[in-house]
């Protein structure tokens, strides 16, 4: 993992099961637990100068998906990173 990707956080705690795809723009997160709904991830950039984005994923929101003969459960979402507030 690139150290100028964003970090992973579920209900926390650093996720370690990640993937990133397409340069960075991309992000696989595995292994969650769908169990508790809804499902809150934060994604927080390594950068001081953006802020993290929490985002709220209801289990409704993943969808069925066939990746070669398997299928998964996946949800897609945009992320933009806003700018930061503080001053150093």
């Amino acid at each position: 993992m690139n150290s100028d990707y964003a970090k992973v956080y579920i209900g926390g705690e650093h996720w370690d099961s990640v993937e990133f795809e397409r340069a960075g723009k991309v992000v696989v997160i595995k292994n969650i637990d769908l169990s508790t709904d809804p499902v809150q991830l934060e994604l927080r950039p390594v950068y001081d100068t953006l802020m993290p984005v929490t985002l709220t994923l209801a289990v409704k929101d993943f969808k069925r998906k066939r990746v070669k003969r398997m299928y998964i459960l996946a949800a897609k979402r945009k992320v933009k990173f806003p700018k930061s507030t503080k001053v150093n």
